[in-house]
């Protein structure tokens, strides 16, 4: 007996393997991913940090692709930080020079990547609610608790949300689009709902429309297959590491081949041991310990990247 609807996902005829480049934009689920392709032995990279709605998703790459690093002005101060409306709050620091910094070379770095051979780059969705700084009309990626005052909230209808996607489309990477299982319960459940509606519909217009775009099932896998509580963190709305280690299962099964996976497997192991914390790390064995692991990484960077 079966006890459970199973999502039905081709497998890809073109392969993901180790030389190619991943970036990675869009909300939390996006960053839990860029964590996956890292810990396997992966370039990706998660620049900007969440950002949940699909206006600031394009405006970031935008940035990206013409190189456009933030200027001075374009910061503001608050809550002893200095902050941007287009960065995750990751970003911020009490130096705006440091917060500069740090935003300068993630988008110089996200665009060597952008620019490499082959790259892909996965779009995760979201919410299709946008806040609009009432001062300026500008779209922020992130709040950064300011008052709820400052902003005017609004739906991104669905003509909107392809109309601010295509440039990304319009590019010669792979590109796949999935929508972020988060449920975002502030909204209202039911708002929810059609938020997450709005987005399905743009990304499979856009799907249709541009052969390099492809979509990848992640909010119906949670919603749908594993339909569980189980699944969701104490908030009731992220998924929990369980269910994130699933997605990437139905992902890798998807998108790797055999070698792929062998390789991925080899460099958790050496991921592993290099997340080993030791009580003296001037200690001889810490020293050997670490010099294994660089002829390891050596060995593998042979036998999958060459």
């Amino acid at each position: 007996m079966n006890f459970r609807t199973e999502v039905q996902i081709k497998k890809s005829p073109e392969k993901i393997n180790h030389c190619q480049k991943i970036l990675l934009l869009g909300s939390c689920f996006a960053q839990n991913m860029q964590v996956k392709f890292a810990e396997g032995g992966f370039e990706a990279m998660h620049p900007f940090g969440a950002i949940y709605n699909p206006y600031s998703v394009a405006n970031s790459f935008k940035l990206i692709a013409e190189k456009q690093t933030p200027k001075p002005e374009s910061l503001f101060f608050q809550k002893d930080k200095w902050n941007s409306y287009a960065f995750h709050s990751s970003y911020s620091s009490a130096d705006k020079n440091d917060a500069l910094k740090n935003m300068n070379e993630a988008i110089c770095l996200a665009n060597d990547i952008l620019n490499s051979e082959n790259p892909i780059i996965i779009v995760t969705l979201g919410t299709s609610w946008v806040y609009e700084l009432n001062e300026t009309g500008e779209i922020v990626a992130n709040c950064h608790h300011s008052a709820a005052s400052s902003f005017t909230r609004r739906a991104m209808d669905v003509e909107e949300i392809i109309q601010v996607l295509k440039p990304i489309c319009q590019t010669p990477a792979r590109i796949i689009f999935t929508v972020s299982p988060v449920r975002h319960l502030k909204d209202g459940a039911h708002e929810n709902q059609l938020s997450k509606s709005r987005l399905l519909l743009a990304v499979d217009k856009l799907t249709a429309e541009y052969p390099n775009c492809e979509y990848f099932p992640s909010y119906e896998i949670v919603l749908d297959e594993l339909r569980d509580y189980r699944f969701f963190a104490e908030d009731m709305a992220h998924p929990t590491a369980l269910a994130v280690d699933y997605i990437w299962e139905r992902f890798s099964d998807t998108y790797f081949s055999d070698k792929t996976i062998d390789g991925i497997k080899e460099y958790e192991k050496i991921s592993k041991t290099e997340k080993h914390r030791p009580s003296n790390p001037e200690s001889k064995e810490y020293l050997s310990l670490l010099e294994k692991i660089k002829n390891n990484k050596e060995n593998w960077n042979k036998k999958y990247k060459n």
